[in-house]
C-alpha cells in the first residue's frame, strides 16, 4: 500500500465501498444514555451508516500572530483516516498543503505556488500519534464510524467520553452536549506541538461548536472553532488557531 503522501484526496474519498447497513435506534438501547442521546440527534432512524464524509469548508488559521483566510476540501474514511486540503494567501503568495491520517500514518505538507516546500512534517510515530487523535476527534462528521467500534462512558448526564483506536493508536476524547444531544465542545488530551511548549507534548485540545446544519439528513456540527488550552467557553490565550464553516458534506 502507497504511503499516506502518495494518496490523494479523490483517491481516498473512491475507496470507500458504498454504505450497506443502515441506522436502528434499538441497537443503542443498551449504551448509556448520553450516548444514545448523541447519535440518535446525529443519525436519523433508517439512515444509511455512511463509510466516508466529503467537506467542504471556509475559514481562518493562525500562522504566527496573524490570521490567514483558507478554502478546504476534507475527507474522511471510515477505515482509513482523512486528507485535509487548503489553500490560502500568505501575503500576495499563494500556499497550498495538506494534513492528513492515511493507513496509520500522519502526514502534514505545504508549498508555495502548489510546487515549492515550505513545510513538512511526517510520518514519524509523534505525527502518526497527533493525527490519529484528530482523526478520533472529527468522528464529530461522520459519526457512522462510531457505531459498533466505540467505547462509551458518562461521566456525567451531559457529557459523553467516546474511545476509538484508529490503527492501534488508542485515545479517548470527551463530548459535552446540550439537552438534545448536540455537540456544544469536544475535548480531549492530544498528541502535539502547542504553543510555548517544546517539541511534541501531551497537552489539552478542543474545539467549540457554534452552529449546526442537517446534510443528508445527518445533523452536525457547521461552525467551529479549534484550539490548545479549551477553557469552558474559549481557549487560553493563543491557544485558538483554527476557525471554519462548513459549506457542505456529502456521504458514501
Amino acid at each position: 500500500m502507497m504511503g499516506a503522501s502518495k494518496v490523494t484526496l479523490e483517491a481516498l474519498w473512491r475507496s470507500a465501498a458504498p454504505a450497506d447497513r443502515r441506522f436502528d435506534r434499538s441497537a443503542c438501547r443498551d449504551l448509556p444514555a448520553p450516548a444514545r442521546r448523541y447519535l440518535e440527534h446525529a443519525i436519523p432512524d433508517g439512515a444509511p451508516l455512511y463509510r466516508a464524509a466529503r467537506l467542504t469548508m471556509r475559514g481562518e488559521m493562525k500562522l504566527g500572530p496573524r490570521w490567514r483566510r483558507f478554502r478546504a476540501e476534507q475527507v474522511i474514511h471510515s477505515a482509513r483516516g482523512f486528507i485535509w486540503a487548503a489553500r490560502m494567501r500568505v501575503g500576495a503568495l499563494p500556499v497550498s498543503g495538506s494534513d492528513r491520517f492515511v493507513d496509520g500514518e500522519g502526514v502534514g505538507a505545504w508549498r508555495l505556488f502548489g510546487a515549492v516546500p515550505v513545510a513538512s512534517d511526517g510520518p514519524s510515530p509523534d505525527m502518526n500519534r497527533s493525527a490519529a487523535a484528530r482523526f478520533r476527534i472529527e468522528s464529530m462528521w461522520l459519526p457512522s464510524i462510531l457505531i459498533g467500534e466505540a467505547t462509551w462512558t458518562e461521566p456525567a448526564a451531559d457529557r459523553l467520553t467516546v474511545g476509538l483506536a484508529p490503527f492501534g493508536y488508542e485515545g479517548t476524547h470527551e463530548l459535552a452536549l446540550d439537552g438534545d444531544g448536540r455537540v456544544v465542545r469536544a475535548t480531549m488530551q492530544r498528541w502535539g506541538k502547542p504553543p510555548g511548549r517544546e517539541g511534541f507534548v501531551d497537552a489539552p485540545f478542543g474545539g467549540l461548536v457554534e452552529g449546526y446544519a442537517t446534510f443528508s439528513g445527518y445533523r452536525l456540527p457547521s461552525r467551529l472553532r479549534v484550539g490548545w488550552f479549551p477553557t469552558g467557553d474559549g481557549f487560553a490565550p493563543d491557544g485558538e488557531f483554527w476557525r471554519a464553516t462548513v459549506a457542505s458534506i456529502t456521504f458514501r
